[in-house]
């Protein structure tokens, strides 16, 4: 780790990770052109620094030479020649670690030309305004036209500035730097120009081809949801079909003039079971396509959780008995009736997560099945039912039930499938496991404080 911090803050790193973005397209967000433009600004104040120490190394040995061999010039242009470049390259570096490359290629431009402008002074000569050149040549590549040509000008005015200061710069041959340099970066400016516009270009492509590609991800995400959707409704269509006819023929029989009394009370018995059995499927289907609006309302409405089971109680226990498991029991564990333990939801979507999860168990086998509510220390207000059943298999316990995707020999999936949807709904979650005893299902609400009742 410590070894990839060190390489990232090398400059040669900077340049490798720009090329690393414009080259691995899917892996990296898309740059708008401001971020380009940094990013360009940055590589161009990096390749400067690399560049121009070995460049003034060069140009200090050619003054040592010229200052302590030729005796041409003075100490003092070695020694500011020196004191400059360190100037330069220290703006630079500390710009670039401050993560500001804008003002580290303003600086060392800046800083850079003051240096020629004190060399051109101390050696009297107005040739070395050629060395504007290797300054400005990787900004001209980089930098929009207009901020280029209003360096130039500004830098054009201080050498003739200095021309009008120092009459020993007026040589015959003055007009000719600034002519010739400027000559050559307006090709660099030309071959920039062009350059941004490939990369403006490129931007703007792969920008399209990114929300092009949104937009079919998004498409294909609504198809599949459509044809799930309708998956859904024909084998909900086909599931419901069985009790409707079940109950249609059952009063079709009933209509028959010669039936006894004894057949007729014991059809009319079996009436409820099945039409019980119709309404919690429809619910379930109800339940799954209101989740979205219900999750969407800012206020729902508080309720006494403790309170809702325990009324519910009574109505629970006939549902059992009625689908012909009278040796199940359904008891209730927890805090008193008039115990205030509130949650945001909807009474008959919680009655509905009960009778669902309750004739379930009841459903594979379970002769016994407990229910609870506690108010939880992590925030949360508990909904617990226990059952002394089979249990779940292993698939149901690694993903959430879905519509068609039931455990029971003749199930849908619509019961556990609404139990999830109405519990996500209300904010809560929902975790199902297996116990030595049976199953085992935690409902997690969201806990209300007494100020937000």
């Amino acid at each position: 780790m410590k070894a990839k911090t060190a390489q990232q803050t090398k400059p040669w790193g900077r340049i490798v990770n720009l090329v690393n973005r414009l080259r691995r397209r899917s892996l990296n967000p898309i740059l708008t052109p401001e971020q380009l433009n940094t990013e360009l600004i940055r590589a161009t104040v990096v390749a400067m620094i690399k560049i121009g120490i070995p460049f003034q190394f060069l140009v200090s040995l050619s003054i040592a030479r010229s200052v302590w061999v030729l005796y041409e010039y003075k100490p003092s242009v070695f020694i500011t020649h020196i004191l400059s470049v360190v100037i330069i390259y220290t703006v630079g570096m500390i710009f670039v670690i401050r993560d500001q490359p804008n003002y580290a290629l303003l600086g060392m431009i800046i800083t850079s030309m003051l240096e020629i402008y004190i060399q051109i002074v101390t050696t009297r000569n107005p040739a070395l305004f050629g060395v504007v050149l290797p300054v400005l040549a990787l900004p001209a590549v980089v930098l929009p036209r207009a901020r280029m040509f209003h360096f130039t000008i500004a830098f054009t005015i201080g050498f003739l500035i200095l021309i009008a200061l120092f009459p020993f710069l007026r040589t015959s041959d003055w007009p000719s730097a600034p002519i010739l340099t400027w000559s050559i970066l307006i090709g660099f400016m030309t071959l920039g120009t062009g350059i941004q516009g490939v990369l403006r270009e490129y931007a703007a492509t792969k920008d399209a081809h990114e929300e092009e590609a949104i937009k079919r991800a998004l498409t294909e995400e609504q198809n599949r949801f459509l044809i799930q959707h309708n998956n859904r409704l024909l084998f909900a269509q086909h599931d419901l079909r069985g009790p409707c006819n079940t109950v249609l023929g059952t009063i079709e029989v009933l209509q028959l003039p010669s039936l006894d009394s004894e057949t007729r009370q014991s059809l009319v018995s079996q009436l409820e079971p099945t039409t019980l059995q119709l309404r919690s499927r429809i619910d379930a289907l109800f339940d799954q396509a209101k989740t979205p609006l219900l999750s969407l309302q800012a206020e729902l409405p508080v309720i006494n959780l403790g309170e809702t089971v325990q009324r519910h109680l009574p109505e629970l226990r006939r549902m059992v008995a009625l689908m012909g498991h009278r040796e199940t029991t359904v008891s209730f564990e927890g805090q008193r009736q008039d115990a205030m333990i509130p949650i945001r939801g909807r009474v008959g979507e919680i009655q509905r997560i009960l009778e669902n999860l309750v004739l379930n168990a009841a459903g594979v086998g379970a002769t016994s099945i407990s229910i609870s509510v506690l108010e939880m220390e992590d925030e949360v207000t508990r909904l617990t039912i226990k059952d002394n059943g089979p249990g779940f298999p292993e698939t149901m316990l690694l993903r959430p039930p879905q519509l068609m995707l039931s455990h029971r020999e003749h199930g849908t999936g619509l019961g556990l499938a609404g139990v999830f949807a109405n519990v996500q709904a209300f904010g809560g979650k929902i975790r199902l496991s297996n116990t030595s005893v049976g199953a085992h299902v935690i409902i997690d609400f969201p806990r209300l404080m007494s100020h937000q009742c």
